[in-house]
C-alpha cells in the first residue's frame, strides 16, 4: 500500500472523527463517550483497513 493511499485513509478517518464529534446527537459510537476512545477505535479501524488492503494487494501480485 502506497503512502499516498494511507494518507487518504487517515484523512477520511479524520473527517469521520470530526463529523462524529460535531454531531454528538445520533452518534453511532455513543458508547465511546470520550474523544480519546473514539480516536483509538478509529485507529484500530484504520489498521484493519490498511492490513486487508495490503493483504489483498499482495495476493493479487502473486
Amino acid at each position: 500500500m502506497s503512502i499516498k493511499k494511507m494518507q487518504i485513509l487517515i484523512f477520511i478517518g479524520a473527517l469521520i472523527h470530526i463529523t462524529l464529534s460535531l454531531l454528538k446527537f445520533n452518534n453511532p459510537l455513543e458508547k465511546y463517550k470520550t474523544e480519546s476512545e473514539i480516536g483509538i477505535f478509529l485507529l484500530v479501524v484504520y489498521l484493519i483497513i490498511i492490513f486487508f488492503a495490503y493483504k489483498t494487494k499482495t495476493k493479487v501480485k502473486s
